[in-house]
């Protein structure tokens, strides 16, 4: 598949570089990599915060994961100077090439159902630190997000809508069609015009609540997912399960 990160493109993984990966560092280095250059296509300068980190374009561009710090930098630098990046960020086309293995296999997923489940599952091979969690009401499902270390509340407001916009951004574009959360909860205060948040998001938006949700209606959760591929899913998952026990092991978990 054009534009798949050469790191899911093998089954074979191995665990000492894995784990050398992720016991050093909490971020999927493609994210933080995604909104350098969504930022700098802006106008934002960043290169600066790349720089006092003790890195640069090339180094970051090779780079499997990055430090949180380094991260929360970047975004804070970036949002700054423009505080929709996140927004942007969250709805560009290549979001699953960012996402790393968890978002192609969300891609590849039956349903969009299905799609939130591994996202679910494999969330921590992009954020290391955060939890997620499906909860399966009557008619309804819930998306949560909870931060670890750095609680999702004490992160700019661009990476917060980001790290819920980016995930809906995913289905919907697998999806090949509309699909709109019943409402969005989010763990900062709002912009002074929240209006393109709410036009991306397409619902009600509550803001400055404990976590991230995302709520939809069951049925909407039911449709098939165009980008939907039962072989390339099987795949994923076996370098995903791989990773994350990896992940695991070397966070002590």
């Amino acid at each position: 598949m054009v534009g798949v990160d050469e790191s899911a493109s093998t089954a074979r993984v191995d665990p000492a570089s894995v784990r050398a990966r992720y016991s050093s560092a909490d971020v999927l280095a493609s994210v933080t990599r995604h909104v350098f250059e969504v930022a700098r296509a802006r106008g934002a300068n960043v290169e600066q915060v790349i720089a006092d980190a003790h890195l640069d374009t090339v180094s970051l561009g090779r780079a499997r994961r990055v430090a949180r710090a380094v991260d929360l930098a970047v975004w804070r630098a970036a949002s700054l100077q423009d505080p929709e990046v996140g927004l942007a960020a969250a709805t560009s086309p290549v979001v699953a090439r960012a996402l790393g293995t968890a978002g192609f296999l969300a891609r590849a997923s039956a349903t969009a159902f299905d799609g939130l489940l591994a996202i679910t599952e494999y969330y921590r091979l992009i954020y290391a630190d955060i939890s997620v969690s499906l909860r399966l009401l009557p008619d309804q499902v819930e998306l949560n997000l909870v931060g670890g270390r750095v609680p999702l509340s004490r992160w700019p407001r661009a990476a917060v809508e980001f790290s819920a916009l980016s995930i809906l951004t995913l289905l919907r574009q697998a999806a090949g069609e509309p699909l709109n959360p019943v409402e969005v909860s989010l763990a900062c205060r709002p912009a002074s015009d929240a209006s393109l948040a709410r036009d991306f998001f397409a619902c009600p938006i509550r803001h400055g609540q404990p976590r991230n949700a995302l709520l939809f209606h069951r049925v909407d959760l039911t449709k098939p997912l165009q980008s939907g591929r039962l072989e390339r899913a099987n795949f994923l998952l076996g370098v995903a399960q791989r990773e994350l026990m990896v992940c695991r092991s070397a966070q002590g978990l």
